[in-house]
This record gives structure tokens, C-alpha cells and sequence, in this order.
């Protein structure tokens, strides 16, 4: 069901079924004509139809409906596709970069925020998956709070002088369901 075999395999028999059965009930909300359409598009092997049709979703729903209700769900279908094979792992990544890519365009055009508190947002070294935060980054940027994205793989130090150096309030760190929890703590206990 796609779930890392570390974070699994110590689970009982009626925590996995817990586990299935709550994935089962958040899967997507998407309609099925929505679901059907992404997938064609992204079997359509044309990286500017897919360009083309995340913006019109964007545009159609606007910046904060498109990340809460159509990506967080377009993201998970993408996940699925790649695991069934129905996509291959260079469609997941165009899709990945079309998304990413449409967001900067639209954080890039929102006005200057001014409200605090600062943010910092990055990933450990080792974790180059930056689409979670970039989507907090546009959450926060449409409600004027003042969210920065520092990019991928920071090093601890890097981080500490940087929130130190640009005066930030938070800093927030995004870790994907791939990123080994043990090292993630470690990175954590590190940098406090």
C-alpha cells in the first residue's frame, strides 16, 4: 500500500488494519472525473499539457483551494500511479517540478509580506523533497506573514545562521514519509 517497510514491520496484524483502513477513509477527495483527467494528462507524455493543466486548476481555484483541496490529493493519486506503474518516476518528477514552478510563479506575485512572525523554511541535509514546504510558504504568503523558503539539504549550521543572521521568529522543517525518522530526531536534537 506504499507504506516503508521500517515504519510497518513492527506493527500488529489490527494496527496495520487500522492503518489501511484510516489511509482508505483520506485518500482522495477529488472527483473521478478530476482523478481521471490527471492521470490521462500525465500519460499524455507533453510536459506543456501538464503545465497547462495544473495552471487552469490553479487559476480556476484560486492559489489557497488549489493547494488545500486539489494538490494535497493530486499529489497522493501522482504517488499512486508511480507506485501501480500506470506513471513512470520521470512523469512523477516533471509533475513535481510543473507544481513547484507554478507556486513560485504565484508566491512571486503576491504582495510583499509584512506581518510577523519570520519563518525559515528548509529540509535536513539527505532530503531534497521541497514541495511540502513550498506549499506552507504559499499558506503563509496569502495570509501576509512573512515565510521564506531557504531551499533544500541545509546543514545545521547553516540553518542557526541564518535564522540568526536574518532575524527569524521559526523555523520550520519539512521531512517526506521517506526521510529515516531516527535521523530526522538526530538532525533536530542537533540543531536545538
Amino acid at each position: 500500500a506504499g507504506f516503508r517497510p521500517g515504519k510497518i514491520i513492527t506493527m500488529t496484524v489490527p494496527d496495520l488494519d487500522n492503518l489501511l483502513r484510516s489511509r482508505n477513509k483520506t485518500q482522495t477527495s477529488i472527483s473521478p472525473e478530476i482523478e481521471k483527467e490527471l492521470i490521462e494528462v500525465m500519460q499524455s507524455k507533453d510536459p506543456h499539457s501538464i503545465r497547462e493543466y495544473l495552471s487552469h486548476q490553479m487559476i480556476k481555484l484560486g492559489l489557497q483551494t488549489f493547494i488545500i483541496e486539489f494538490l494535497q490529493h493530486a499529489n497522493f493519486i501522482i504517488g499512486e500511479a508511480w507506485m501501480q506503474g500506470i506513471i513512470e518516476v520521470h512523469e512523477e518528477h516533471l509533475y513535481t517540478e510543473q507544481v513547484q514552478s507554478l507556486i513560485r510563479t504565484a508566491i512571486t506575485n503576491l504582495r510583499a509580506a509584512t506581518e510577523p512572525p519570520h519563518i525559515m523554511l528548509t529540509t535536513a541535509p539527505e532530503e531534497s523533497h521541497t514541495l511540502g514546504i513550498l506549499m506552507v510558504e504559499a499558506m503563509m504568503r496569502l495570509d501576509n506573514v512573512d515565510a521564506i523558503c531557504f531551499g533544500a539539504q541545509m546543514p545545521v549550521r547553516d540553518i542557526a545562521q541564518a535564522a540568526s543572521k536574518h532575524k527569524m521568529n521559526i523555523v520550520a522543517l519539512s521531512f517526506s514519509a521517506s526521510y529515516p525518522t531516527s535521523k530526522a530526531i538526530e538532525f533536530l536534537e542537533e540543531l536545538r
